[in-house]
């Protein structure tokens, strides 16, 4: 009993499931169903007691070995005292003659030669191969892409054309391995063909086409993309063409963003600049060639401006504006103009060489007009202004009523009027002081000495309309009356010009 148990371990221990070699066409694990074994026998000898040991297979492939004590075999029978075994082997030779020695890959057989694992725009590579050391004859070779071949031959010589548009964009990995003539496997060899048949492609470009700049070095910029491969960096190009110069620079690139960018490090002339745009991935697609043009204008307008024609004097708060201006690489779009030369509540509008009505601050003196003019590109000209002055008409002042040049009354009255409507008044006696203005058209005076006196009155207007009537803004020319109270008439002062009396009739 003792013997039969170590003889069990033995074999049991002699048949344990081993890993298959790396270029079988199975992996471990694999069960094959036992239907179709086909046995070939042979006889071992143990502990004296004879084997007989049996070799399942299907086809030409080894899948296991039954151990049995009798020549008579049933599917997994077990004789007493002695144990039957199933086990996978492997389909291949310990020493591995077969294995595949290297894998080469052309675009075309003898065409651009594509490196393993490197980015290239072939979708239907030729591929051919070696095995290392020359055994029994091969009688062909299993090929399979991104999956481990099975064991069926593909082709008889050492060479594969991938069929026409066969392989998708991606990573991809080609295995072939060899069989021989007695059905065994060699290692399989893979290579990593990457596949990449899209370009490029070039978009939203800077500056942008047709426009114009004020930069003596603007910046040329382009988004980039590609799906699969990705940008070579080494591969984007920028030709140049300025009016004095043509030149063909690299770019730089970030890859989190697709902002490919050129920098200039020396001024271009004012003048049309034309850019020629080329990149590629890294499987060497070529992207659509893209051509744009900007215009660099860095020169400032200059013009003038005229008040009314270039008037000294002006007697109306609307005045009429002559412009003009010029600009020597682009046009001038747009102006901006102001009665204080500040520029802060202002706004730029469309340039135009005439403006109507336009209204002079209401303060009478030398009033000045100051534009400036802007270009497409965005230069500003300097500021320029005209000056005229400005005559306000200050209302005059009469006198309608007034008391007799001689007389013994000791009360006098006065009114009086002006030519501006809604004007106000303001009147002294003698040397008093200038009274406040006020709406009032008539003035009253009681128990006043005997002798000589005089009446003056002057009306204003607050023309500017800012809550105080100016100096500017009053009648320059007081009307003036003077009169006696007694019997004699002597007057010990001088009279000031223009004196106007206007008597009632």
């Amino acid at each position: 009993m003792t013997r039969i148990i170590a003889l069990c371990i033995s074999i049991a221990l002699l048949f344990l499931p081993q890993r298959l070699h790396a270029g079988s066409p199975y992996i471990e694990g694999d069960q094959a169903s036992i239907e179709n074994y086909v046995f070939n026998e042979g006889t071992s000898w143990m502990f004296g007691t004879t084997m007989d040991v049996r070799r399942a297979s299907i086809g030409e492939n080894i899948v296991g070995v039954v151990v049995t004590s009798s020549a008579s075999l049933t599917k997994n029978y077990i004789f007493q005292g002695f144990l039957s075994l199933r086990l996978h082997v492997p389909p291949v030779p310990p020493d591995y003659e077969y294995d595949i020695d290297f894998i080469n890959a052309e675009e075309y057989q003898g065409g651009l030669p594509i490196g393993a694992g490197i980015w290239f725009y072939d979708s239907d590579p030729y591929f051919y191969w070696s095995i290392k050391s020359p055994g029994p004859d091969v009688v062909g070779y299993s090929i399979a892409f991104d999956e481990l071949p099975d064991e069926f031959v593909d082709v008889a010589g050492s060479e594969y054309q991938t069929p026409d548009f066969y392989l998708s964009d991606g990573k991809h990995t080609f295995y072939v391995v060899a069989k021989n003539t007695e059905g065994s496997f060699g290692a399989p060899g893979g290579f990593d063909i990457w596949v990449d048949t899209v370009r490029p492609v070039i978009t939203n470009t800077l500056p942008e086409n047709g426009k114009t700049v004020n930069q003596l070095r603007p910046a040329i910029e382009g988004t980039l993309f590609d799906a699969t491969s990705g940008i070579d960096e080494s591969a984007i190009v920028f030709t140049i063409t300025t009016d004095l110069d043509e030149y063909t620079v690299s770019g730089t690139y970030d890859e989190e963003t697709g902002l490919a960018a050129f920098i200039p490090v020396e001024d271009f002339p004012d003048g049309l600049v034309t850019v020629r745009f080329e990149v590629t991935d890294k499987a060497g697609n070529e992207a659509v060639p893209l051509f744009w043009s900007f215009t660099v204008d860095t020169s400032k307008p200059e013009g003038w401006i005229l008040i009314n024609s270039d008037a000294p004097v002006t007697d109306l708060q609307a005045v009429t504006l002559n412009l003009f201006a010029t600009e020597v690489v682009t046009e001038v779009t747009e102006m901006i103009v102001s009665n204080d030369g500040i520029f802060d509540e202002e706004e730029w509008e469309i340039y135009k060489t005439v403006i109507e009505d336009w209204d002079l601050p209401f303060i009478a003196g030398t009033r000045t007009v100051y534009v400036k003019f802007r270009d497409s590109a965005g230069n500003e000209s300097q500021v320029y202004s005209d000056a005229i002055v400005f005559v306000m008409i200050e209302p005059n002042t009469f006198i309608t009523e007034a008391p007799q040049s001689v007389t013994t009354a000791v009360a006098a009255s006065f009114a009086y009027t002006a030519t501006i409507s809604e004007s106000k008044f303001q009147y002294k006696l003698d040397d008093d002081e200038w009274t406040d203005f006020t709406e009032e058209i008539a003035a009253l005076f009681e128990e006043l000495e005997e002798g000589n006196h005089y009446f003056q009155v002057r009306a204003g207007i607050d023309l500017n309309n800012n809550g105080t009537i100016e100096e500017y803004e009053i009648d320059p020319s007081p009307a003036i009356v003077s009169w006696t109270i007694g019997t004699l008439s002597t007057i010990p002062f001088e009279a000031k010009q223009p004196i106007r009396y206007y008597k009632k009739e």
